[in-house]
């Protein structure tokens, strides 16, 4: 006999009831489910690096780069596959070696786990020291699991709808530092009208003026990748504070300032207090431990960037992005350089974040995977009638 449980309803007694019955009848489905097809020991997985070469080179504070690398996983279980991607970051100090080898050590405790229902228990089984292997992991391992129960990814990891779903995600679309005429044509040639710019460099200021004499009617966010000296930081908040005045007249709203210095939050919060332009935290905010130091001495802080990568995973990032809204501040839901695989994974957090910078994808000419979509600044999700991530690799 197939039963239907998603039929079963109780709603016309209580709540209680409604869960009482229909947890005992999960329970009895699937022990005997599990005894007869689903043993997570008859999985299988894959482990390959790529390389993503960049359509135009990507200066930032922290270097310049010409591609990205990634370590692709692939988890196979039954006739369900699922996929998972840890960039290989190098300002992280990451190393390909040590990613590949705690996937594999995860992956022995997988398969002595009988049932993946059993996973909501025994998930604390599994240790990880780099939150980007344990990112490929936990999202491979949901991509399945999602495909198992027939769901999309963002039902079954629990994302709530909230801002970006109404209008639908928007992101920004990063322009590089370069020369002024690079720069600019780059800007010219932005899908999104939300232009993210790099800055973070000793002229970055004069630059960002003579580009800025050229546009009207953009959204502005900066990114200086921790590239100012504390010194400098304080005397160029002073000439953003006069810029940002002065350009909106011609409809430019800077909305946003990534972590300008790398500095205790203590000094970051005499930053905030004297910006007008608001303050995000990236690279210094990881956990929920960097997110608690941050609200009790950064306050003025007015938000965070949140990546799968550098926290760990869907789960992980979920509850770093509901505990920092509940205490008021802004998130926005970020990601490395990477293929449509990790970005569409990130896209799936953001209807419960403020903003989103989701462009990898359209920043490399050769990605291997298709998921999400664009038109203009908005980020489409693969089609609701698709299970699980919804990605697949490319022809």
């Amino acid at each position: 006999h197939i039963i239907d449980i998603s039929s079963f309803s109780f709603y016309n007694n209580s709540y209680k009831k409604y869960f009482l019955y229909k947890n005992l009848i999960m329970e009895i489905f699937f022990n005997y489910f599990t005894k007869r097809n689903h043993r997570m020991k008859d999985i299988d997985y894959r482990l390959e690096k790529i390389r993503l070469k960049l359509k135009n080179p990507f200066n930032i504070a922290h270097g310049n780069s010409l591609f990205r690398e990634s370590i692709i996983f692939t988890l196979s279980f039954k006739d369900y596959t699922g996929f998972g991607e840890a960039p290989i970051v190098p300002y992280y100090e990451l190393k390909e070696n040590n990613i590949i080898e705690e996937i594999k050590l995860n992956i022995e405790k997988l398969k002595k786990i009988d049932s993946p229902h059993e996973l909501q228990i025994l998930f604390k089984q599994f240790n990880f020291k780099s939150p980007f292997a344990e990112c490929a992991f936990t999202t491979a391992l949901f991509d399945v699991l999602a495909r198992v129960d027939n769901k999309g990814y963002g039902e079954y990891i629990g994302v709530h709808a909230g801002t970006n779903t109404g209008s639908g995600i928007q992101t920004s679309y990063t322009v590089a530092y370069g020369t002024l005429d690079n720069m600019t044509e780059a800007m010219d040639k932005s899908p999104s009208e939300i232009v993210k710019i790099k800055i973070g460099f000793p002229d970055d200021m004069e630059r960002l003026k003579s580009i800025l004499k050229k546009l009207t009617g953009k959204v502005i966010r900066l990114d200086a990748n921790q590239g100012w000296t504390l010194e400098e930081t304080f005397k160029k908040i002073e000439f953003l504070n006069h810029l940002k005045e002065e350009y909106y007249k011609y409809g430019i709203n800077f909305e946003m300032l990534e972590e300008p210095v790398k500095a205790g939050f203590s000094e970051i919060e005499k930053i905030a207090e004297m910006s007008a332009v608001p303050i995000f935290l990236d690279e210094s905010v990881k956990s929920e431990k960097d997110l608690d130091e941050a609200l009790n001495t950064a306050g003025d802080v007015s938000g965070i960037v949140v990546k799968t990568g550098k926290t760990g995973g869907p789960f992980k990032t979920l509850k770093l992005i509901r505990k920092a809204r509940s205490k008021g501040f802004k998130v926005m839901i970020g990601g490395f350089i990477e293929s449509s695989l990790g970005t569409t994974a990130s896209a799936f957090l953001a209807p419960e974040c403020d903003f989103a910078d989701l462009d990898a994808p359209l920043l490399i000419e050769n990605d291997p995977f298709c998921g999400i979509t664009y038109e203009g600044s908005k980020v489409e999700l693969p089609s609701k009638d698709k299970v699980g991530l919804g990605v697949s690799k490319c022809n």
